[in-house]
């Protein structure tokens, strides 16, 4: 199982893939944890179990200074500076599918025109 986590800041996010065993009854609590101990204002995560439906969880506030403004699953979240983490998740994937390609592999070796 994967655990698909968005830690949400004033004005970006950070995309993290983990190994999970989920346990609906005790991610809400987890996320409460996380979200005090690094003085997040939200959290939202998707949990992702082979070919079920993601399961989604939002701990937390919309905005810092409005305490009864909770967050909900439906909310839209302004997701910036992501294009590394996305990169390296779609570079692993095609690491894994493909053999021919490594970790170590040189660009110019893949695209000798360059």
């Amino acid at each position: 199982m994967v655990l698909l986590f968005l830690t949400i800041f004033p004005i970006s996010c950070q995309l993290q893939l983990c190994e999970l065993d989920f346990d609906e009854g005790t991610l809400e609590y987890e996320l409460e944890e996380v979200r005090y101990k690094y003085n997040l204002p939200a959290i939202t995560v998707a949990v992702k179990n082979n070919d079920e439906p993601p399961v989604f969880c939002s701990i937390g506030y919309r905005n810092v200074k409005d305490d009864d403004n909770y967050v909900t699953n439906n909310d839209k979240w302004h997701i910036s500076s992501i294009a590394k983490s996305m990169t390296a998740t779609l570079t692993a994937k095609l690491i894994e599918i493909n053999p021919s390609l490594s970790w170590d592999l040189k660009l110019i070796d893949v695209f000798p025109e360059l």
